[in-house]
């Protein structure tokens, strides 16, 4: 069954999540948008995929541009930390927008502001 992207009422264009990666600077980055919830999942386990395929390296993830964060985009930054812990590489979250602000407060996730 293929998922549908969520559609928010006078937001054009839909507000769908992304996941990017870039490393052509350092440290990697990832900057997720949109609506981060488990429609993301397959773009999640590809941004793992990349990024463990590479020489291990602290990463920031930019939440600036996301307009709902969910329990997906969590898993994901435990996941990624989780993987770069061993190695004595760090994730360090930026930006958060009001939303994602609020979830990782109450989940107690350190945030750089």
């Amino acid at each position: 069954m293929r998922r549908r992207p969520v559609v928010i009422l006078g937001v054009d264009p839909p507000v769908v999540g992304q996941v990017r990666c870039s490393f052509g600077e350092d440290p990697a980055r990832v900057e997720l948008s949109g609506e981060i919830d488990m429609a993301c999942d397959d773009q999640f386990d590809l941004a793992h995929r990349v990024l463990a395929a590479r020489r291990p390296a602290d990463v920031v993830v930019d939440l600036a541009g996301v307009v709902f964060f969910g329990a997906a985009g969590l898993r994901f930054l435990a996941e990624l930390i989780q993987a770069l812990s061993p190695t004595g590489h760090t994730v360090q979250v930026v930006n958060p927008s009001r939303s994602a602000a609020r979830l990782l407060d109450i989940t107690g996730f350190a945030v750089h502001r």
